[in-house]
């Protein structure tokens, strides 16, 4: 295609036409900066347009378009291509400069070309691309509803986001995929926490998710909510906690695995990703192994044993024998005897009160931990 300046390098804004506004994500933030490097310094970079008899279309620099007609400009710089609309849809997509567009700006770019008359095969040649690219750009289209799309495109959902949680969820339940789209016009999440949210949709009975679909935002908060200050004096308490959102955690690195992996990442990230899963397994591989240790004692308690410990002396179970330890350590007069059957089955029980619960999210994790180290090692 030839470029050709137009004469004074400025057009009146009202002689343009944007017909590809819909093409673009909306980036209020980007806008506002161009808005004050353009009052500050000038406009520096053209806006490029396709000269068709006396019209003018605008076909890149929409956010400058933008910044500019909110500044109340009257003119803009601009570069001129002629030739046909189609021909400058895919120079722009061919065009390395700049910035890179997101895939969802890409079919909205390559569905506009073909508007323009142009064939899948075509557009693949002209932009040096496999076929099945232009495909697989098209298809996210057809799988993303309109108002889907008009969410991305406007900032409120990632591309990322839409087809990975709303795509699955439009397919199992599309009234709460809608519901839960006009709740996040209003209250919008980060890419990080939909995810957050949809793992624990899937995880949620029938009434629980009309309650995550209907206040998305307050179910966030909830999850964020600091834990009560009274587990700082109960250590026990805290250490259960501390595991539990180790575990959610574990849960969330899970569910974000294969598409990390898909298409795999090149060999140095890779390696990186294999010896930081390794070293996780390793580190829920040591804090197993008190408790595996003290799984052979657990077990040698016998309900006879329980029977004995309520029926002793009158004591509760979980209080010591008096004269085993004299005040501050001095040794008692039983302090030589060996502990009696009925006082190892107390002390077993009370182990056992205190470590299922931690034995049990410990397995959990390093269950985790070790399918996500195998999966990442896997070729």
């Amino acid at each position: 295609m030839n470029t050709a300046p137009l004469n004074g390098t400025e057009l009146d804004l009202h002689r343009l036409e944007t017909p590809f506004t819909q093409t673009r994500v909306q980036r209020p933030k980007q806008v506002r900066r161009l808005m004050a490097g353009i009052d500050a310094d000038g406009q520096r970079v053209p806006l490029v347009v396709v000269a068709q008899g006396e019209r003018f279309v605008l076909v890149d620099g929409y956010q400058r378009w933008a910044a500019l007609t909110r500044l109340g400009r009257d003119t803009a710089q601009v570069e001129v291509w002629d030739g046909p609309l189609s021909a400058a849809l895919v120079q722009l997509l061919a065009r390395r400069q700049g910035r890179a567009f997101e895939p969802i700006e890409q079919a909205w770019l390559l569905s506009a070309a073909l508007a323009e008359g142009l064939s899948q095969r075509a557009l693949a040649t002209a932009l040096g691309q496999d076929p099945s690219w232009v495909s697989r750009r098209l298809a996210l289209l057809r799988a993303l509803s309109e108002p889907v799309q008009e969410a991305v495109r406007q900032g409120v959902l990632s591309t990322w986001a839409a087809s990975r949680v709303f795509v699955p969820l439009a397919r199992a339940n599309a009234p709460d995929a809608e519901a839960l789209l006009t709740a996040l016009r209003s209250e919008p999440l980060s890419t990080r926490e939909l995810v957050t949210w949809y793992r624990h949709y899937g995880q949620a009975n029938r009434t629980t998710r009309a309650r995550l679909v209907a206040h998305p935002r307050l179910f966030i908060q909830a999850l964020q909510t600091p834990e009560t200050p009274a587990t700082a004096h109960d250590p026990e308490r805290q250490w259960l906690a501390e595991l539990q959102r180790l575990c959610r955690q574990l849960q969330g690195l899970a569910q974000t695995l294969p598409p990390l992996l898909d298409p795999r990442p090149p060999a140095a990230t890779w390696q990186a990703l294999g010896t930081a899963v390794a070293k996780t397994a390793q580190t829920v591989e040591r804090l197993r192994q008190p408790f595996q240790e003290d799984a052979h004692v657990v077990r040698t308690a016998t309900p006879d044993d329980h029977r004995t410990a309520r029926q002793g002396d009158g004591r509760a179970p979980d209080q010591p024998d008096p004269g085993a330890l004299a005040p501050h350590g001095t040794p008692g007069a039983d302090a030589g005897r060996a502990a009696t059957p009925a006082q190892q089955a107390t002390s077993h029980a009370l182990a056992r009160t205190h470590l299922d619960a931690a034995r049990a999210l410990l397995r959990d994790a390093g269950e985790r931990g070790a399918d996500a180290g195998a999966a990442a090692r896997a070729p």
